[in-house]
Formats: C-alpha cells, structure tokens, sequence
C-alpha cells in the first residue's frame, strides 16, 4: 500500500489517453453513420449529429488536457521507489516537478538542477517533498562533479526524511570523490551484504575509489576479488587492468584489458580512453600500450 497513489495515479494517466481517443474515434464512425441517413432523408438523425459534433469538441479539448497534465512516462517507470506518493498528482507543483525529472533523465544536469531549486524556492513543500527534491539536487551536483555542493544537498534529504536505500551509497562516492576514503569505506561496508541489492557493485565501487585517488594497490584488491567472485565481472576485468597498469605491471594491465574487452565491458569507449590517459599520466613507452 506504500506507493498505491502514485501506482494508482500512473494507472489512470496511461489509460485516460487511450480511452478518450478510442471514444472519440467510436463517435466520429458513429457520426458519419448519422450524417450518411440524413443524406438518404432520414432527418431525425439531425439533433443526434449536431449533438455528437459538440461531444467532439468537448473529447479534443479533454485529450488537450491530459496532453497538458500527463507525467513523463520515464518518472514512475524509473524512480517510483525513490519519489513514491510526493509529486504523483495534477497540480503545477507536481507538474513542475516531473518536468524537472525529464530534463535531469535527459542528461541536462544544470539545467535540471535550476529547475529543482526553482520548486524548492517556489512552493510549500512537506518534508517528504523536500527530501526526494534534495536528493534529486544533490545528484545533478554530484554527476556535473559539485561534490561539496553534493553532499550538502545529501545531507538536506537525509535531514527531511529521506530514507531510500541508495542515500548513503551516494554519500559513500561523493566522500571517496572528496578524498576521504576511510568514511567512504565504512559506508560501503555497510552494503556489503550478500542479501543486499547492490551488494555486486559495491566492490568495483571501492577500487574505483581508490583508483581515482591514486592508490591502485588498494583498488587491486577489491578488482581481484570481484573477478574471483564473478561479481560486476566486466567492470572488475577493467579495474583490474587500470591497477596494473599503474603499478607498472604492463603484461597483466594488457591481459586483463583484453579480458574486460571480451566480457563486453559497458562504455567500451570511455574505458579505452581512461586507459590511455592513465597510460600517458606515467609515460609508458608507445610499444607498451594495447590502445
């Protein structure tokens, strides 16, 4: 029952289209059928015709209206979990909202962020509303790399009452972006439970860390045992490659760069790139790199 209005109202707003629409398609058959008796001399279908002429409109202007009100289709297929009841009904607040939401899945980050503080600024929100918004601002902060900004906006979510499972994994990264990889650590820790559901990332997300902060010794370790236990496999091929290849070990970087190649390693373009800036940050010589 958590989530049965916002579920409830998804429901209505993928049918309402559909039913007007089929509606009005019927009355226009229907119309027709009317006006071709009244061609043949049966005038008594004259009031039926003129009625179903103003049905007509009034069916455009409803199908206008829905056009205007409907959610992004995105919001309730992605982040019903996290939004939950908060922004799920017709008002401009909520409308306002779920524009925002469009913008931020289409990759607009700072655009998206002003228009999640422009609500924040604009309406009365309940904390429920604030918590699901901060968090939302503190994603676009931290995927543009605002990570002061981003954990300040964590913290607000936290602090209205935002308890989505993700939250602390996100403060976990923005810590480990920051430098501080002893707090990241023991929030990673927490997730590091088998039964958990992001429990096959969260390794590949500490070497990441420690990759990204120099320590590739320490990453190593964390990339060797997500390959052993097969979890985020690809991703920890790759990690693994970036390791050795910091660590000066060429021959193992460039085996399990081909390895993390062959298990279809997600963005294959991006991890190429970051292997070669990596390879020229410590100026291997050119016959060194596979790229």
């Amino acid at each position: 029952m958590k989530n049965f209005k916002a579920r409830f109202m998804e429901l209505i707003r993928s049918i309402s289209g559909d039913i007007v629409f089929g509606s009005f398609i019927a009355t226009v058959i229907f119309q027709i059928f009317c006006v071709f008796l009244f061609l043949i001399g049966q005038k008594d279908f004259f009031n039926i015709t003129v009625f179903y002429l103003v049905f007509d409109v009034v069916v455009i202007i409803s199908v206008i209206f829905l056009k205007a009100v409907k959610n992004p289709e995105s919001i309730y297929k992605l982040d019903i979990d996290i939004t939950g009841n908060n922004f799920a009904g017709f008002s401009k607040k909520d409308r306002s909202f779920r524009k925002a939401f469009e913008v931020f899945v289409s990759r607009y980050y700072g655009n998206a962020v002003n228009m999640f503080k422009d609500i924040d600024e604009k309406y009365n929100l309940s904390d429920s509303e604030k918590g699901v918004l901060y968090f939302y601002i503190a994603r676009c902060y931290h995927i543009m790399e605002y990570y002061t900004n981003a954990m300040n906006y964590y913290e607000k979510a936290e602090k209205a009452g935002f308890t989505h499972h993700s939250l602390m994994l996100f403060e976990a990264g923005c810590n480990g972006n920051m430098g501080d990889t002893e707090t990241a650590l023991k929030m990673y820790q927490k997730y590091l439970n088998p039964d958990d559901e992001y429990f096959i990332y969260i390794k590949t997300h500490i070497g990441k860390m420690y990759l990204d902060n120099r320590n590739p010794e320490e990453a190593l370790k964390w990339f060797l045992e997500s390959v052993e236990e097969r979890k985020n496999y690809a991703v920890a091929l790759g990690g693994c490659s970036l390791a050795y290849l910091m660590l000066g070990d060429n021959e193992k970087s460039k085996k399990y760069y081909q390895y993390a190649i062959i298990n279809h390693m997600d963005d294959i373009e991006g991890f190429k790139a970051y292997y070669r800036e990596i390879s020229e940050g410590i100026s291997l010589k050119g016959s060194d790199s596979v790229v």
